[in-house]
């Protein structure tokens, strides 16, 4: 491949030279001319080389040209010389690729170790190529697992970095290849993308391995690096695949006991029993490995030997004796290793990770080449540490003693007496006497701690008069707690706790190197149970600040759930103050942070402050001086006038502020208003505090960032700041809601007089001697004072006695245009409060068509100025609207059940309403009836109106039969009747015997209702008997005894059973007839309800299709008066049934008048009303007999 005369460099002429072969084991090309070379002419020729596998340590190449028939490297004949760097190679070295399994066809992870030549900077990517059979499953992770062992730099361990997974992005290219894209990162202690000659290391979950095949040297991995237009850096550099073998058919860690050297307690060493069982038969010089779990160490001259025999399974054979040389970092299977548990870290171990760090494995073969049979297992018992454990500092400020809150969820359970120790990080210090040790639950969902609970700090070392104070001596930096003696004090495994208690953090001149911290746990004899040591590198209570000087929180209003304007004003200290003065020359953000209530059991938008509805940064509010702010939050000495400022809402709770230029400084009081609202009630003192944080530019963005315009983007960017000082302000207490609140009005018509039954559940018990205020919306007027008075007496609950009106009769003045009412508590109400006031309805509708805003207070007293208790406003009550007036209702067919009726509406608007265009009438029925709109008739309702049942499906709702709306194209005109009429089925029965139901009628128009009628008077319905018989036995008067027979058949509707579980058949008798009573014979001497005959044979005909039966058996037979009486039924009657029964009368003496007609009424009644009524019926003619 060797030229003589490349093209494109623009050479005079070929180099006459003989090509001499270097055969590849020479840097060194000698060509030896076949004719002379003239001076100022180009030459050149091209050649093929072959890279070196290592950087060289220099890229300087050297020519030179010798005499004729002079020896290379003779310096006497050498005519010319020359030194030049050239290219510089492309490398990734240092090439390790370490797999979870190295099974056939198993799936696991590959960590892949590499050092770059070149940096890659963000929007590079890494590309990485399986060899042939490997493939990447379809979902591509990265995870910071570490598989490889550190590598050796010149003696020395040096761990490779492990990228974190926000600073990658994985995609799958093809089954073979996946590409790891560099984007930023979102951890503040990584740059983005690779730095040149570093070694890294990245984890891909997941790859498959081939189905068949061992290691061969063909099968390479490829890695290269490239730039964020994909032009080559590193690379490609290839790596050999890992050895692929078989999978045990068996690997168990077996449980010990004391006896056998285990010890389950955290960081300390043990022996393990492992069995296992192989696939292929071992070979003399194989080696077995046994990799435990993240976090356990061997010792690097382990100990091996045989399991005691009674520890073994049956028939397991004990090889600990044919296991030599067991180091440190190679480890034997089926052996007993010592090993030291696992201490777990502070951070836990994301969920992608959890399950490679935990679990063991086991490798079978040639040593340092991987594993010819190997199997992952798990312990039967994890190492012993804390379930769960946390930390939330109150107080990130230098030298501030504020509460710490400790979560913590132990792994066993804690005895009584037992001990728990708290490590801080050296210049933490917790006080002798705990401050602010909660004895009540502080967070939601965790348990408080038993309240014989004690504690001890050691920040100071001795008690009273110098004796120290325990014989266990802490440290200023660690917390004791002691459980109490009962078996009550106990803590449970897996139980969540959490308690709080004051901790100081460290000044400025002890502040700690190392943050680790430590929980201990461990039983009254000292022998240890939990323990856990965060890592020593994050400050898991966050980084300490500077101290600010914060001022009181300034609320508006402290009403719960309102809309106001809150103040919140600070001053940076000076250097003498313990502030920073050079720290102002950099300031741009200004973050605060509203308080969370993290002891509410619904942490809801509800239970914090919130700067979303309305926006801090633009909601127009009035402001705390009486100015109404139209452009949002105001500010003051945080920039010049003309200069820049943006705000953003970034949470409910959080508001953040970037400027430029500042004029914020230690001789400057900064404030800040801006629109917010209350949450539903207060958190508990712990948690009702503000935070304040201000905030410089980070220095590698600030020169990158110069736009004015950015301001917008830089106060999303959280990241890009870095936070210096802190102050943290009492929050306020929120007067709270109250639980619930029910309104019902006795007329929704505007500008009437409406009854309001209002029923009220506070929040916590009302005491004697307070009250309660109702304010009414807007243009609602009180009656005047003695109609107050009868309505709140005459109501259902004005006679219970626990509350009262005053004496001038609850009136208040107006409030902003509205009037309130108020009750006073005389005595203790219980968890309900009943009351009703009398009212007149606001003359119109609001114009948006929305219901009028009530309010309520719960007052200490009914003195004016008394304190809020409790408070609700916005409350939507009832609408109010013009009432239409309805002429009429009209039923065709009254009976109950029938598919007949035909119903006709007549009415009119009122003239307050206002129907600007064509809309909607609704008809609402009472339950039980269908509406159809094949019948209608529009009457003199305007031309093309047209009636329609709501659609289902564009309703979402469902179709209602009880509803009917009628589109009108033109609008309907004040002051003139209308009448329409539609079909309707009448419900087979009254809906628990109440014919009181009214109809409604709604008229709507664009969207809004124009007049209304919820009191429409229904028409009665009643049911008919089919069939009525009686057949007596004497048509003598003179006070004979005459036996009835009587047969009755419903019709229309069966009768169902009451509310109170009964129904009657009633019977009126004609005048001069009355009941035969035998002394002592009760209703069974005159009433029989069975089939036979009382008097003489007969037999009983049904009527014709119907069934006959007795009346039920649980009926009985009662007198309501000498003419009326009755039949108590507790089953129901069917249809379709012939009833027989007989009484026992006595005619009258004298034969009845024409006019009094011997007639009877018969019909049934439940909950005091009639159902079925058969009118006047004949029951005999009365004859002397000759």
């Amino acid at each position: 491949e060797f030229s003589m005369l490349p093209a494109g460099l623009g050479l005079t002429g070929p180099l006459p030279v003989e090509m001499l072969s270097a055969m590849g084991t020479s840097r060194v090309l000698d060509l030896r001319l076949s004719a002379s070379v003239k001076t100022g002419l180009a030459y050149g020729f091209a050649a093929r080389i072959e890279a070196p596998p290592v950087p060289p340590v220099d890229y300087y190449w050297l020519a030179e040209t010798f005499g004729p028939g002079a020896s290379t490297g003779l310096q006497s004949q050498r005519y010319e010389a020359t030194g030049f760097k050239a290219y510089m190679l492309n490398y990734l070295v240092e090439l390790i690729v370490t797999p979870w399994t190295s099974v056939r066809s198993a799936t696991g992870p590959v960590t892949i170790n590499f050092r770059t030549a070149q940096s890659v900077g963000v929007l590079g990517k890494l590309v990485v190529l399986t060899p042939d059979q490997f493939i990447f499953t379809e979902v591509c992770i990265s995870s910071q697992l570490q598989l490889a062992d550190p590598g050796v730099r010149g003696g020395a361990v040096v761990a490779p970095w492990a990228v974190p997974t926000s600073a990658l992005r994985c995609t799958v290219v093809t089954p073979a290849e996946v590409n790891l894209h560099f984007v930023a990162p979102t951890d503040d202690r990584w740059a983005g993308g690779l730095a040149a000659d570093t070694r890294y290391t990245i984890t891909i979950h997941s790859v498959v391995n081939p189905v068949s095949g061992a290691f061969s040297a063909a099968l390479q991995w490829r890695l290269e690096t490239q730039d964020a237009d994909t032009n080559l850096l590193d690379g490609p550099a290839f790596v050999a695949s890992y050895l692929l073998g078989e999978q045990l058919p068996y690997a168990e860690l077996l449980p010990g006991g004391p006896s056998t050297g285990q010890d389950y307690r955290a960081g300390q060493l043990q022996w393990v029993i492992v069995a296992f069982r192989v696939a292929l038969p071992s070979r003399p010089g194989q080696y077995l490995r046994l990799l435990a779990g993240f976090g356990s160490s061997f010792e690097a001259s382990c100990a091996v030997r045989d399991p005691p025999p009674y520890s073994l399974p049956a028939g397991a054979v004990a090889v600990g004796n044919q296991l030599l040389n067991c180091r440190g970092l190679g480890h034997w299977a089926d052996l007993e290793v010592q090993v030291r548990n696992a201490v777990p870290g502070g951070a836990a171990s994301p969920s992608l990770e959890e399950p490679f760090r935990r679990q063991w494995r086991i490798c079978l073969g040639p040593r340092n080449s991987g594993c010819e049979q190997m199997r992952a297992l798990e312990p039967q018992r994890p190492v012993l540490s804390l379930h769960t454990f946390g930390l939330l500092a109150t107080s990130r400020v230098l030298g501030d003693l504020a509460p710490l809150v400790v979560r913590f969820s132990p792994s066993t359970s804690m005895p009584a007496g037992g001990t728990i120790t708290l490590r801080a990080p050296s210049g933490f210090m917790f006080p002798l006497v705990c401050v602010g040790l909660s004895s009540e639950p502080v967070e939601a969902g965790y348990a408080a701690l038993p309240l014989a609970t004690h504690c001890e700090g050691g920040a100071v070392a001795s008690g009273a008069g110098g004796r120290r104070g325990r014989s266990l001596s802490l440290l200023p930096s660690e917390l004791q707690l002691t459980l109490g003696p009962q078996e009550k004090d106990r803590l449970m495994a897996y139980k969540r706790y959490a308690f709080s208690v004051g901790l100081q953090n460290p000044g400025r001149d002890n502040q700690p190197l190392t943050f680790s911290w430590e929980f201990r746990s461990a039983t009254p004899a000292g022998d240890s149970l939990d323990l856990l040591r965060t890592d020593d590198a994050v400050p898991i209570t966050g980084q300490l600040l500077l101290p600010m000087s914060g001022f009181p929180v300034v609320p508006l209003s402290s009403f719960a759930g309102e809309s106001h304007s809150i103040r919140i004003s600070f001053r940076l200290l000076s250097s003498q103050e313990g502030g920073d003065s050079d720290i102002i020359y950099s300031l741009s953000r200004i973050d605060v942070f509203a308080p969370v209530d993290r002891g509410s059991a619904a942490q809801a938008v509800a239970s914090v402050w919130d700067f979303t509805d309305p926006s801090a940064c633009i909601a127009p509010f009035y402001t705390q001086a009486g100015q109404f702010s139209q452009a949002g939050l105001v500010h003051g000495n945080v920039t010049t006038a003309g200069g820049q400022l943006a705000c953003a809402v970034l949470s409910a709770g959080q508001l953040a502020l970037a400027f430029r230029p500042y004029v914020i400084s230690a001789s400057r009081i900064v404030t800040l208003e801006f629109a917010s609202r209350n949450p539903s009630s207060s958190p508990i003192a712990l948690w009702n505090s503000w935070t304040i944080r201000v905030a410089k530019l980070r220095s590698l963005e600030e020169d990158s960032i110069k736009a004015p315009m950015e301001l917008e983007v830089l106060v999303r960017r959280l990241d890009l700041f870095e936070h210096l000082c802190e102050a943290i302000v009492p929050g306020f207490d929120v007067v709270p809601t109250l639980i619930s609140i029910a309104l019902q009005p006795s007329n929704w018509a505007t500008n009437v007089t409406c009854l309001v039954d209002f029923e009220i559940v506070p929040r916590s018990v009302v005491p004697r001697g307070a009250a309660i205020s109702v304010i009414l919306p807007p243009k609602f007027r009180a009656l005047p004072l003695k109609e107050r008075l009868a309505v709140f007496a005459g109501g259902p609950y004005g006679k219970d006695g626990n509350l009262e009106l005053p004496e001038t009769g609850g009136a208040s003045a107006a409030l902003s245009g509205q009037e309130s009412l108020l009750v006073l508590v005389a005595e203790p109400p219980g968890d309900v409060l009943r009351f009703r006031f009398g009212l007149v309805n606001a003359p119109e509708a609001p114009e948006d068509g929305s219901s009028p805003m009530w309010a309520f207070e719960v007052l200490a007293s009914g003195d004016p100025g008394a304190a809020v208790l409790e408070r609700t406003s916005g409350l939507a009550g009832y609408h109010v609207n013009p009432k239409i007036e309805v002429a009429g209702i009209f039923g065709s067919v009254r009976e109950l059940g029938s598919q007949y009726n035909f119903v006709r509406i007549t009415f009119r608007l009122p003239p307050e309403a206002v129907m600007p265009s064509g809309g909607t009438i609704v008809v609402i029925s009472p339950p039980g009836y269908k509406l159809s709109a094949d019948g209608f008739a529009r009457e003199n309702l305007p031309a093309q109106s047209a009636a329609v049942i709501p659609d289902p499906e564009s309703t979402g709702s469902g179709s209602d039969p009880r509803v009917l709306n009628i589109s009108t194209i033109y609008p309907l005109e004040i002051r003139s009747f209308y009448a329409f009429s539609f079909s309707v089925q009448n419900p087979p029965a009254t809906v628990g015997g109440d014919t009181s139901v009214p109809w409604e009628l709604w008229i709507y128009s664009i969207g809004r209702v124009v007049a209304t009628n919820r009191e429409v008077p229904p028409f009665g319905l009643e049911a008919r008997f089919t069939s009525i018989e009686v057949l007596p036995s004497s048509v003598v008067p003179l006070q004979l005894s005459n036996h009835v027979e009587i047969q009755v058949v419903l019709g229309s509707s069966a009768l169902e059973l009451g509310l109170d579980g009964l129904a009657t058949l009633e019977l009126v008798l004609p005048h001069g007839f009355t009941v035969v009573q035998e002394v002592g014979g009760g209703s069974r001497s005159w009433c029989r309800l069975g089939v036979q005959s009382l008097s003489r044979p007969s037999q009983v005909v049904a009527l014709k299709g119907t069934m006959l039966l007795p009346l039920p058996a649980s009926s009985s037979c009662l007198l309501r008066s000498p003419v009326q009486l009755a039949i108590e039924l507790r089953e129901p009657l069917e249809l379709g049934v012939t009833y027989h029964f007989q009484i026992q009368l006595v005619n009258p003496l004298q034969i009845a008048s024409v006019a009094s007609h011997n007639t009877w009424k018969m019909f049934t009644a439940r909950d005091g009303a009639s159902l079925h009524i058969s009118g006047e019926v004949t029951l005999l003619q009365l004859v002397f007999k000759r």
